[in-house]
């Protein structure tokens, strides 16, 4: 579905941000990438999105080429990207105008565009602030906002660049269980994030350092094989609470189920 053949990326060529990348995503994935600063995170994002051309290699999104132009159009109908924050990308002054104003972009017949923006609204519980201007939301509520938008085009993928990076506690938490809730019927999701008790659910994770891959695999085996600390990031509270009582294998599959039930209740 999404694919990184040896991508090399920089804006100069003696200071390369990523560095001979190859890695695959399928369809119903749910990725989380991660790393310290500056490691190239974003930059994977964008290219994802045709936002940035690869200097050398190629990136096929669901069989569509980023390096030529007739293809980004339809790359950007099948890949929604959310962003740090989402006063970014809010243009309009109703919830509900927000949410049609990407509809319009992708030329949704007019008499389609309603009933699509409000299932949307919906699925993140935002469908009674049809009216509300978005700058006068909470963080989350800016968020869950952003985040209907995307789902109301229908995309194949969804990004959710830092998404939850800007938000309180509870905030991060609505953001992840819509993530969860996509993904559990059948969206693509990638999760760039710092947060790293937010990945414990992913399907899978990479580990971007110093441009290059360093770790593709389950959340899991990264918490147990990695020192986590050496790339600038901090086990989730949940493993260390395991480490300290000294079962962090045994009760591995605690955790994980814990956090499970956490999204499924929220």
């Amino acid at each position: 579905m999404l694919s990184f053949d040896h991508v090399y990326f920089y804006y100069k060529k003696e200071k390369p941000i990523l560095e001979d990348i190859s890695f695959t995503i399928q369809q119903g994935e749910f990725v989380s990438i991660v790393g310290p600063n500056g490691c190239g995170k974003s930059t994977i994002a964008k290219l994802i999105d045709g936002l940035l051309i690869p200097k050398k290699g190629n990136i096929q999104v669901v069989n569509h080429d980023t390096k030529k132009p007739n293809d980004l159009m339809k790359i950007r109908q099948k890949v929604g990207f959310v962003f740090q924050n989402p006063e970014d990308q809010f243009i309009t002054t109703s919830v509900l105008d927000e949410v049609i104003f990407g509809l319009e972009n992708i030329r949704v017949p007019r008499e389609e565009m309603y009933d699509r923006a409000l299932s949307a609204l919906k699925i993140v519980d935002m469908n009674n602030y049809l009216d509300s201007m978005p700058h006068e939301l909470s963080g989350g509520q800016k968020q869950r906002v952003a985040v209907a938008a995307i789902i109301a085009m229908k995309p194949e993928i969804i990004i959710f660049d830092e998404a939850t990076s800007m938000l309180d506690p509870k905030g991060r938490t609505q953001i992840l269980a819509i993530m969860h809730k996509l993904h559990n019927e059948g969206m693509t999701i990638i999760h760039i994030t710092h947060h790293m008790d937010e990945v414990l659910q992913a399907d899978r994770l990479l580990l971007i350092a110093k441009g290059k891959i360093c770790f593709d695999g389950e959340p899991e085996t990264f918490f147990n094989t990695v020192q986590v600390e050496d790339y600038q990031l901090q086990q989730p509270f949940a493993i260390r609470l395991h480490q300290l009582s000294g079962q962090t294998v045994a009760l591995k599959a605690d955790w994980k189920g814990a956090i499970r039930a956490q999204w499924s209740t929220n």
